[in-house]
């Protein structure tokens, strides 16, 4: 399935998109921009040689999170694939990059393999969001990690059931290794 959602020109004030005629559909269009700008090339075909634009593993991690934030529908489908994203962004052909691009994360003393993960997403989010989308995604997750209550995105995971052999914490810890990650670059704050 596909799906094709216009934005640039078409968006409003606060980036979204009202789909007609009666524009009762409201839909955020924050991070398409950016994800737009930074594609990545997938070869669907050698003969013959075909290959479409596709949104990078870091701009689908800024959409599922606004949209985790905004559509209350697909919470718990979009809390499941941006933790899949997360525990699997090394093995997504990152894995010589951290050791290469970010040895600090490697040779903290909190270091694991999936926390090491989540951070270097965050740092990947980072390079291609601009500051306005940042700022969302930052107020989100530090938002959640500050919930009395209990961190959404973690309980919406666990209700998604794909991933019970992880505890509350455990994915807790990933989306606060993301918001580490994130923030990392303090010139942009």
């Amino acid at each position: 399935m596909l799906d094709i959602v216009p934005f640039g020109g078409v968006a409003e004030k606060g980036d979204f998109i009202e789909w007609p005629p009666d524009r009762s559909f409201k839909m955020s269009v924050v991070g398409f921009r950016e994800c737009y700008q930074h594609v990545v090339q997938v070869k669907i075909s050698d003969k013959p040689k075909v290959a479409i634009n596709a949104v990078s593993l870091a701009g689908l991690t800024i959409l599922k999170l606004i949209s985790w934030d905004e559509n209350s529908d697909r919470r718990q489908k979009d809390a499941s694939d941006l933790f899949f994203i997360i525990q699997n962004y090394l093995d997504a052909g990152n894995l010589e990059r951290l050791f290469e691009e970010a040895p600090d994360i490697v040779n903290s003393g909190d270091y694991n393999y999936e926390a090491g993960s989540a951070r270097l997403l965050g740092r990947d989010i980072s390079r291609i969001a601009f500051t306005t989308t940042m700022a969302k995604l930052i107020e989100i997750l530090k938002r959640e990690s500050q919930r009395k209550q209990g961190h959404r995105i973690s309980m919406d995971v666990l209700q998604g059931k794909k991933f019970v052999e992880k505890s509350y914490e455990e994915i807790t810890a990933l989306f606060d290794a993301l918001l580490k990650g994130l923030t990392d670059d303090k010139s942009r704050y």
